[in-house]
């Protein structure tokens, strides 16, 4: 499975007219080329994991903006330091939970939990620490993840 992290700053031209995507993670800036900018911003990165895409995706782990796990844990274990930021709106829509961020999600109640925790000052860690604790402790990391998971394909939160 893959990860992408990062915060999309927006973009410049270079020299030759080519878009070039910036991306800032942990007070650096990342530049990205066209191609590495469609797969970075797959909403599943796996969509873009083809022969082609092999070279972007390589490119990507070099620049430390995508991260590749073999289980929930190993990736929970890489992300576990990042900061986790929201993006969007949140509002009640026909008694439903749904975050605005050019399109409607809806979501569930747990979601929206992860969603509010997530205001760019705590870590994937703190936030997994502080709903564990709600739940006695019984909070499942592969739950968790999945969530989390969801709201990164959905463009809701980024790791930063």
């Amino acid at each position: 499975m893959y990860c992408t992290i990062g915060y999309p700053l927006g973009y410049y031209f270079n020299e030759n007219k080519q878009p070039i995507s910036l991306l800032e993670l942990s007070d650096r800036t990342i530049e990205m080329t066209p191609s590495e900018t469609l797969v970075w911003s797959s909403s599943d990165v796996r969509e873009a994991n083809s022969d082609r895409a092999q070279v972007e995706i390589e490119e990507l782990r070099a620049k430390n903006v995508l991260i590749q796990a073999e289980t929930f844990a190993d990736l929970f274990d890489k992300l576990r330091f990042f900061k986790v930021v929201r993006q969007g709106i949140a509002m009640l829509k026909d008694s439903k939970h749904c975050i605005f961020a050019g399109d409607e999600t809806f979501v569930s109640e747990w979601q929206i939990k992860i969603w509010r925790l997530a205001n760019g000052t705590r870590t994937f860690l703190e936030i997994f620490l502080e709903l564990d604790k709600e739940t006695n402790h019984q909070l499942r990391l592969e739950e968790f993840a999945e969530d989390v998971f969801f709201l990164r394909n959905e463009w809701l939160i980024l790791f930063q």
